[in-house]
């Protein structure tokens, strides 16, 4: 194992430290110690009484000093066994709200793996007076009765009466992740749960779910399968939720490029869309998923107050979608209104149907009509390719009115550097990963132009911004926005070809020019000043792991469609028997996907 490797594991393991949930976890390791202790105790109370009571001991004294003895020697032992097996078990991040059957199985395996190991640590560390093995079963019940019941009765009480804890209101714990089965969302996901958050995914899942095959078991986990611009799954599947987090996009130029009324409507009218939903909802935050492509082509070393420059449909859905959150903050009650003055009157509460045309019923009706516990009305138009919408939801208290209120809704956004590094579902339409993959396959790279600059950001840390964000006070980062990167990472292209081939050996570097204009240079200050937030992965440990990817075999070819988001929607769109269709586009895909790629 190299420096780059075990750097990278270490600052994995501060990573994961970090965003496990300490404050409630703690509390609630306290309160299994003292069960615990009550329970061996008591054990070995019972089995005291047994040998005085029923066996009739003639060294009662001798037995209550060797049981003393016991329990002076072991409780450490028995404590420290006992939280981490509770822990490994999945008690304190995992099963907090878990259904009663996945807490019942999960108490008991945890309770039943303690005993088993300790007996076990017993035999082989001391090796001496054993603990009497009725001792050990008297425990295990005990055990049982106290950590499994206190959880299992608290489960029951809160179903049974319909409670809902309330909590913090700075709390985030059930986050919705549009988007999650993608390059970003897939790794987000994963850091999340690991963070003891509750996820639910909705996503088009158009590349199949196999990026989320390692979680999908998880007890936090959920995946929904649903377009973004369906207002009934939105509003479903936002329900009970502290927080969203939008990654769902149709991804990079050349894909936005192929259908530019697709990319607007996904890219863009939902998220207007979303924003009413959640502000309906009462979902105060909404982490947005942005790119530092705004800035264009820019000499100047650019901050999140400068001029942005989209040179591209992708860039300008991005700024469009960010002017609409931020409207949604500053206009609050105002904002439905402000956006319709703008772009005119909407059409009356519409769906959109598969083939792009509105539909005279709400799809959010279908909700009210299955559950009883949303109402909501969509509005369409498809003026220019763009849809229009705004939404209501009816709460348990009763209906919230269609524009977003504003009223605590405290979006976010993320301008993320261009993405690299290993992900569930890998992607080589990025530079850095592509570049890797031609050095690895074919010794030899081009690089066009070769002096713009561009900032780099490994997508574990792109995951590690958006937690960040959760974490963070909700005045620290409402209505704000973050550059998402280190100034380390701020690269010339040919910069980044030399190190490619100091990783890669052999590998020839060929330079050629082109038109493209893109180059810009960004701050990243405000992000480390206000969440202390700083890059851990270095461009050298993520050229590494693609590397030892490919030549392991991990993967086998990079030039097919599964890693190109744009010829993967032209592959689809193929089999489903049509050309790229506007609207109805990802309907349409789904339906063809015959197997996930």
């Amino acid at each position: 194992m190299n420096i780059a490797n075990i750097r990278s594991y270490w600052s994995s393991l501060r990573s994961e430290a970090h965003a496990y949930p300490w404050k409630n976890s703690l509390l609630r390791m306290a309160a299994d110690v003292i069960l615990v202790n009550f329970s061996m105790l008591t054990a070995f109370a019972l089995w005291f009484l047994f040998y005085v009571v029923i066996l009739r001991t003639p060294d009662p004294q001798g037995l209550a000093e060797r049981f003393k003895n016991f329990v002076t020697h072991y409780w450490l032992l028995w404590s420290f066994l006992a939280l981490l097996v509770f822990q490994l078990s999945g008690f304190y991040p995992r099963t907090r709200d878990a259904g009663g059957v996945q807490k019942t199985i999960a108490v008991f395996r945890g309770v039943s793996s303690f005993i088993v190991l300790f007996v076990f640590a017993d035999y082989f560390l001391y090796r001496g007076a054993l603990v009497p093995r009725g001792v050990a079963v008297l425990a295990w019940i005990l055990t049982l009765a106290t950590v499994g019941g206190v959880r299992l009765t608290k489960h029951k009480i809160l179903k049974r009466y319909n409670f809902e804890l309330k909590s913090d209101p700075e709390s985030v714990r059930q986050v919705l992740v549009l988007g999650g089965g993608g390059y970003l969302g897939s790794v987000v996901v994963a850091r999340l749960l690991q963070g003891g958050y509750r996820v639910r995914v909705l996503d088009s899942f158009l590349f199949g779910e196999g990026a989320l095959e390692g979680v999908r078991a998880h007890a936090g986990c959920e995946l929904v399968r649903g377009d973004v611009r369906d207002i009934g799954a939105v509003v479903k599947a936002m329900r009970g939720r502290d927080a969203v987090v939008h990654l769902a996009a149709i991804v990079g130029d050349p894909a936005c490029d192929d259908n530019k009324q697709l990319a607007m409507e996904v890219n863009r009218a939902a998220t207007r869309m979303l924003a009413d939903v959640a502000s309906g909802c009462g979902v105060r935050r909404f982490v947005f998923a942005s790119s530092c492509g705004v800035y264009g082509e820019s000499e100047l070393r650019l901050d999140e107050t400068s001029a942005v420059n989209p040179l591209s449909v992708y860039a300008q859905t991005k700024v469009d979608s960010e002017n609409i959150l931020l409207a949604a903050t500053r206009h609050g009650d105002g904002f439905a209104t402000a956006i319709a003055q703008r772009d005119g009157p909407l059409a009356p509460a519409a769906a959109l149907r598969g083939d792009g045309s509105a539909a005279p019923v709400a799809a959010a009706t279908a909700v009210r009509q299955r559950d009883g516990a949303f109402s909501a009305a969509a509005s369409a138009a498809t003026r220019g390719g763009e849809v229009g919408a705004a939404a209501s939801a009816a709460t348990r208290g009763g209906e919230v009115g269609a524009a977003a209120s504003g009223a605590g809704f405290a979006p976010t956004i993320l301008r993320l550097g261009t993405l690299f590094g290993l992900s569930p579902r890998m992607r080589f339409d990025l530079v850095v990963n592509l570049f890797v993959a031609r050095a690895a396959s074919s010794g030899k790279i081009t690089v066009l132009n070769g002096e713009q600059w561009r900032p780099f950001l490994h997508v574990q840390d792109a995951a590690r911004a958006v937690v960040a964000c959760l974490e963070a006070e909700t005045s620290a980062v409402s209505g704000e926005i973050f550059n998402v990167g280190s100034a380390s990472l701020n690269l010339q292209i040919e910069q980044l070809g030399a190190a490619i081939a100091r990783v890669v050996p052999g590998t020839e570097i060929v330079r050629v020019e082109n038109g493209d204009r893109r180059n810009y240079r960004v701050s990243f200050e405000k992000i480390e000043k206000v969440l202390n937030f700083q890059c851990e992965r270095t461009l050298e440990s993520g050229i590494e792991e693609i590397y030892a990817a490919i030549q392991s075999g991990v993967i086998a070819d990079f030039t097919t469609e599964q890693f190109n988001n744009q010829t993967a929607m032209r592959a689809m769109a193929a089999a489903a028997g049509g050309t790229l269709a506007p609207l109805g586009q990802l309907s349409a895909l789904e339906r063809a996907e015959a197997k996930p790629f």
